[in-house]
């Protein structure tokens, strides 16, 4: 019987706390509209705590730490934006006078294409199947295209809002301690250790793999830049940031990156698409061999094909946004999964 009323304890406990976390799901669900400068301050909050946390080791207080850091940023983000920004709009302008010539020269080149398609002698049900196969493969990109151009248009339109961002993370990153006893004085005594010991390990997977992928995104696009620049390709910097960009999305970013910079290098001259063709191999074998295994490890701890898999169904159900958040949830789902089996294998009759 003791054994029978500890196991009802605990799953009524599992039970109220699934229960809980639906309702705070429910109702971040029904607010998700404001929720985006909260997300972006959850995020600079993982990338500067380290630095917070090597500074109050040094001597300086937490408030007086991030002060140093919020202006070495901002004096740092002043001079970049005082750099680029001219060349930024000088390539956008550019960019707004080529695209017409572009788009032309792709209808031209769509036209050829029809053209000498339409004169091979195929059996109608061949042809069928052809045209077929070839409208649903231009529909899939024209839509992945589409939502990530949607995606990335909305993320520079909500910039403004988003400002809020770095204001809710100096508070909170100012408060983290406090932040961090409060709530564990609201855990149960019983359950504190484990509970703090489980968001220990979500919070090291969640970290891990912000930190380390904003970091190979940045070297990438950096890289990107430094290639295309190489090679003379136009609009190299717009080109690099949106590499750079879409690259925090795992396996699929680094096509969706290329993709624009092999369209532009080929309104140039085959050769150039071949020549960025080679540089982008040479970049994402350097990202996949060095930059991602030394800086993002095994963080997440996934399979390739529920890594895979994740992706396809966040794209599915959010769009881009849940691309870039699949994996680390998919990740914190591997930790509660594995606790919730360590705990059962360890249950013992009494």
């Amino acid at each position: 019987m003791g054994f029978l009323a500890e196991q009802w304890q605990r799953h009524r406990r599992l039970l109220g706390a699934a229960f809980l976390l639906a309702l705070l799901a429910a109702g971040l669900w029904r607010v998700r509209a404001i929720l985006p400068p909260f997300l972006l301050a959850g995020v600079l909050s993982y990338l500067l705590n380290p630095l917070v946390t090597v500074l109050v080791q040094r001597g300086f207080s937490r408030p007086s730490a991030l002060i140093f850091i919020y202006l070495t940023v901002i004096l740092l983000g002043a001079v970049a934006i005082g750099l680029l920004i001219p060349v930024v709009i000088g390539e956008l302008n550019r960019l707004a006078e080529f695209l017409p010539g572009y788009f032309a020269q792709l209808q031209a080149m769509s036209a050829e294409f029809q053209e000498r398609y339409s004169q091979f002698q195929l059996p109608g049900a061949l042809r069928q199947s052809l045209d077929d196969a070839i409208l649903t493969v231009q529909g899939q990109l024209l839509g992945l295209i589409g939502s990530v151009g949607q995606s990335v248009l909305s993320v520079f339109t909500a910039l403004f809002s988003l400002l809020l961002a770095p204001i809710l993370s100096f508070y909170l990153l100012k408060d983290l301690d406090k932040l961090r006893e409060g709530f564990r004085r609201l855990l149960p005594r019983r359950e504190r250790s484990a509970t703090v010991d489980l968001l220990g390990e979500i919070d090291a997977v969640i970290s891990g793999f912000v930190r380390g992928q904003l970091t190979v995104a940045a070297l990438v696009g950096l890289l990107m830049m430094a290639a295309l620049a190489l090679l003379k390709i136009r609009f190299a910097i717009i080109l690099a940031i949106f590499a750079g960009i879409t690259d925090v999305i795992p396996y699929f970013g680094p096509l969706i990156g290329a993709i624009p910079a092999l369209a532009v290098a080929a309104a140039s001259s085959p050769i150039d698409a071949l020549k960025v063709l080679a540089a982008i191999f040479v970049i994402q074998q350097a990202e996949s061999q060095i930059l991602s295994p030394r800086i993002i490890g095994s963080h997440v701890g996934l399979h390739p094909l529920a890594v895979i898999f994740a992706l396809l169904a966040g794209f599915e159900l959010f769009g881009l946004v849940g691309m870039i958040a699949a994996v680390p949830v998919a990740g914190v789902l591997r930790v509660l999964i594995a606790r919730w089996l360590s705990a059962r294998d360890h249950v013992k009759p009494g």
